[in-house]
């Protein structure tokens, strides 16, 4: 599965959307990035983990606020993914 960088803008500007209170956009950009975010998982471990995908989700929710218009909203979405995984690994060992 590829993820373009038009598609990356996109989910930028849903985001800033979102932080500006549109909560259908908010829901829209949750649906769109959750294949994006169960690839980076199986890239990371090689297999499907709904649960880091949810615990991943909910570190987006509860760090929205932290995102930058200006910025690439792909890289900051994958850096949070890849932290929540690596934290949830740490955990199971």
């Amino acid at each position: 599965m590829t993820f373009s960088a038009d598609q990356g803008a996109a989910w930028g500007r849903l985001m800033a959307a979102a932080q500006a209170g549109d909560s259908a956009a908010y829901r829209q950009l949750l649906t769109e990035i959750l294949p994006f975010v169960r690839a980076i998982i199986v890239r990371q471990i090689g297999r499907t983990d709904e649960d880091a995908a949810q615990e991943a989700l909910l570190s987006l929710h509860l760090v929205r606020h932290t995102y930058d218009p200006d910025r690439p909203f792909k890289p900051w979405l994958a850096a949070i993914v890849r932290h929540r995984l690596l934290d949830g690994l740490r955990r199971q060992t």
